[in-house]
């Protein structure tokens, strides 16, 4: 087993009790064989646990403790009928998480992320290989990806955001919700994306595939983070007002909510070995990443 008690970000919660094992004995072998052996993490939280209400069980928490992949998660990662509804993960996440108050849905997206990091990390280690495409000359090839350093990273950048001051442009309101004043002239108010947004984006996204429509991936996501724009609050006038929004609007309106709500940033520096072009690269989120090759 991996030691990962000098990892940024987690550390391991070994027995809690001195009593000797042989006095915890049970007439169940199985149990008796692990009992000693029930290893957990604690994985820092991009948001810190300031972006929750105050009635979420993770308000004001900095971690999150969740169970080591056993024979069981993997199980979950592998049933076929799980896949094929799209909620293997969401499963996988839920049987990790040690406090059954905490539910998928209600994770913000980037605590999510790092919850299936340092779940993948625990589970297979930090290596992760796959294939990749240039972005210059589209060949294609192996690359390795360390996401314990792309931990590392991301709870060092999520901490930098939290711990600024924010843009003058920006207040947070009294709801949790963040109020912008763009250039454009208006104010747009936002608040952080959830596990069960993302749930409804994807599945609004392969429906309009299915049904060979235009895709609205980026109207979409807008509409679903916005809470009022100049004041009006009705989904009407919301959904509107989206679809007619200047480009340039549109772009600083995403530029300060990535600077102002914490997510895990997955774009690594990759050098093309065909054309030796270097680039930052989303890391790709594969069936591999957690069914690694063997």
């Amino acid at each position: 087993m991996r030691n990962n008690s000098n990892r940024v970000g987690s550390k391991k919660k070994g027995p809690t009790s001195t009593e000797p094992l042989a006095a915890k004995k049970t007439d169940d072998p199985v149990a008796n064989i692990f009992d000693f052996v029930n290893p957990t993490t604690f994985v820092s939280l991009p948001s810190k646990g300031k972006l929750y209400p105050e009635e979420h069980p993770l308000f004001g928490k900095e971690e999150i403790e969740i169970r080591q992949m056993t024979a069981k998660q993997e199980d979950i990662l592998t049933s076929k009928s799980l896949l094929k509804k799209g909620i293997a993960i969401d499963r996988f996440i839920q049987s990790l998480l040690v406090d059954s108050a905490i539910q998928v849905d209600n994770l913000l997206l980037g605590d999510k992320g790092a919850i299936l990091i340092a779940a993948r990390v625990d589970g297979y280690g930090p290596d992760y290989t796959t294939s990749v495409v240039c972005p210059s000359c589209s060949s294609t090839s192996e690359y390795t990806f360390d996401l314990e350093e792309q931990q590392e990273e991301m709870i060092s950048e999520s901490s930098e955001t939290l711990s600024t001051e924010l843009p003058e442009n920006v207040a947070r309101t009294q709801e949790g919700t963040f109020m912008i004043s763009l250039n454009a002239g208006f104010d747009v108010e936002v608040r952080p994306l959830y596990s069960s947004d993302e749930k409804r984006l994807v599945k609004t996204m392969t429906n309009r595939q299915k049904a060979k429509l235009q895709d609205s991936a980026v109207t979409d996501q807008l509409k679903t983070m916005i809470v009022s724009i100049a004041g009006y609050d009705d989904r009407s006038t919301v959904n509107k007002a989206v679809d007619l929004m200047p480009v340039r609007a549109v772009r600083e309106l995403r530029e300060t909510y990535q600077k102002i709500i914490p997510n895990v940033d997955l774009k690594r520096t990759f050098s093309c070995q065909t054309c030796d072009v270097e680039t930052k690269l989303e890391v790709p989120l594969t069936a591999e990443f957690f069914w690694p090759r063997q």
